[in-house]
């Protein structure tokens, strides 16, 4: 992947073969990242999530450098998800807003029907942020992702570096997705799954130069969970796609790129929309030095014949046919 150091918006640019390195005329605090505090939207798709539901909108209610606007819809739960929504409502009347449908209807219609409702509350809305339920976010995060936003127009879509409950790296960012890549992965052998897992691996995972010390202004949410980690590496890179687990954009992006493919049910309606961004003329990065929780891995690794499985290899199957020789990856510009 491509890499720039993002400390603050007014940088000199140099340009080389493997990389591009902004320097920055200095260091800016967190607190000078974001000068005020933007509107914006967030959109939480929810499935059987109520363990985790909570702390997830809970933290978002409680950063400091942001005027939050939630939009959460569930997709048809059976456990108490649909309680803890209305008992947020409740709490936080004016800033959340449900959809509740009566069954699953997968990743992208309901992120649809999300982001339509923040347009259509005629809100202006700077930045468009997209996340799971199971996630915990920070304003320390937030902060340094609006700053690689603003410092460099040509980025679509960044995303930090995440973390399980157990301290263990996830990539939220990966190389393009093939069917190839999906069998390896899947299939019930620990070599092949290396193989796969190495055909998606970008040298910048796991992170470098980790530590559990706080940015100066971090505030955990929950004293139950492990101390987050973070990367003193603030540099961002570059790479084809971001797991949709958090998608920080700004607004204007679903002007000029449009709503997720609502043709995919499920995976990868993520690789797909960053190919959209590419095939845009922006990119898709990960901000290093911004970290947060992503409590549990993803559904289609449970089993090798399962339903989620199948559903995923038709949607690889749409996404090759769609990108077919189109700029739609970082190795394709």
């Amino acid at each position: 992947g491509l890499k720039s150091n993002v400390n603050t918006p007014r940088c000199s640019v140099e340009k080389s073969v493997a990389r591009i390195v902004l320097k920055p005329t200095r260091r800016l605090t967190r607190f000078e990242m974001v000068s005020k505090k933007e509107t914006c939207a967030f959109v939480v798709l929810t499935y059987n999530s109520g363990v985790f539901l909570e702390n997830c909108l809970l933290s978002i209610m409680k950063l400091d450098c942001v005027d939050p606007y939630i939009y959460a819809c569930d997709n048809g739960s059976t456990d108490d998800t649909a309680r803890v929504l209305n008992s947020m409502s409740e709490r936080f009347p004016s800033r959340l807003s449900t959809i509740f449908n009566d069954k699953n209807e997968g990743t992208t219609k309901p992120r649809n029907d999300c982001i339509k409702a923040a347009i259509k509350s005629g809100r202006v809305f700077k930045y468009l942020i997209i996340l799971d339920s199971d996630t915990i976010i920070n304003s320390d995060a937030m902060s340094k992702m609006f700053a690689a936003l603003e410092s460099d127009p040509s980025i679509g879509i960044v995303t930090p570096r995440m973390f399980n409950d157990r301290g263990v790296e996830q990539m939220s960012v990966k190389k393009a997705p093939s069917l190839r890549t999906k069998f390896l992965k899947a299939f019930p052998s620990k070599a092949a799954n290396s193989r796969g897992l190495a055909r998606e691996k970008y040298e910048f995972f796991p992170g470098k130069d980790l530590t559990t010390t706080p940015p100066n202004g971090y505030v955990p949410l929950n004293g139950k969970l492990p101390s987050l980690k973070f990367s003193r590496d603030n540099s961002v890179y570059f790479g084809d796609y971001a797991i949709s687990a958090c998608w920080v954009m700004r607004m204007e992006l679903i002007k000029k790129v449009g709503l997720l493919d609502e043709k995919y049910f499920y995976a990868p309606e993520d690789a797909d929309y960053c190919a959209c961004v590419y095939e845009h003329g922006l990119k898709v990065a990960l901000v290093s030095g911004a970290s947060i929780f992503h409590l549990t891995q993803r559904l289609s690794k449970r089993k090798f014949f399962s339903k989620i499985n199948l559903v995923h290899i038709f949607g690889l199957i749409r996404y090759a046919f769609k990108h077919a020789n189109k700029p739609s990856t970082l190795s394709k510009k």
